[in-house]
């Protein structure tokens, strides 16, 4: 992610291209690589970003991700 990029996107997109799938494919999407002057900024967007992402029963319609 370089500095000039639009980081509340790339911070809303983030947890979806980490956590996708549930950690259920041969993927390790666990890393974001954050031009240095950009780490805070980024990371003060990506934490809500993640938050947000309700783990719980698939059945239920606020669940984002299931088991």
């Amino acid at each position: 992610m370089f500095a000039d990029a639009d980081l509340e996107a790339a911070a809303a997109a983030a947890p979806g291209g980490a956590f996708d799938n549930a950690g259920q494919d041969c993927c390790a999407r666990s890393r974001i690589l954050v031009e240095k002057s950009a780490y805070d900024s980024f990371l003060e967007l990506l934490e809500p970003a993640v938050r947000a992402v309700k783990v719980g029963d698939p059945a239920d319609e606020s669940t984002v991700m299931g088991p």
